[in-house]
């Protein structure tokens, strides 16, 4: 039995989601071409219902209003669907290609970029 958690109650929890969320939207950019079968990039078909079941979950029990959740793995894009509402009021839905606004979010997701380009060797913290 799979057993996957999503919390985003936790004040904390959304920070890193949107990390994990800017470190794979790049992939899923790359290969908006068309999507691929989950197997034939190793990602199981099973366990991505899972997610997209908790997903809908999600978004019915009011935890989030709406969002997007694209998987792709070496580059190929497996798995991409919007959920929920862009616009409450106006009930205008979620779509695939809606821009989100991150505002304050972007000091944390650089600064988890320039981590990475310094585990990498490409940049030192002595660098001007």
């Amino acid at each position: 039995m799979i057993k996957l958690t999503l919390n985003f109650g936790h004040a904390k929890a959304l920070p890193l989601a949107l990390v994990l969320l800017l470190l794979v939207v790049p992939n899923l950019v790359l290969s908006q071409a068309s999507i691929v079968s989950p197997e034939s990039v190793g990602v199981s078909s099973q366990r991505l219902e899972l997610i997209d079941s908790m997903l809908q979950q999600h978004v019915h029990d009011g935890r989030v209003p709406g969002l997007v959740a694209g998987v792709s793995r070496h580059g190929q894009l497996v798995f991409l669907k919007s959920y929920g509402w862009q616009d409450i009021e106006n009930k205008l839905p979620m779509q695939e290609d809606s821009i989100f606004q991150i505002r304050s979010m972007s000091k944390p997701i650089t600064a988890v970029a320039v981590l990475q380009l310094i585990d990498q060797g490409k940049l030192k913290l002595s660098d001007q």
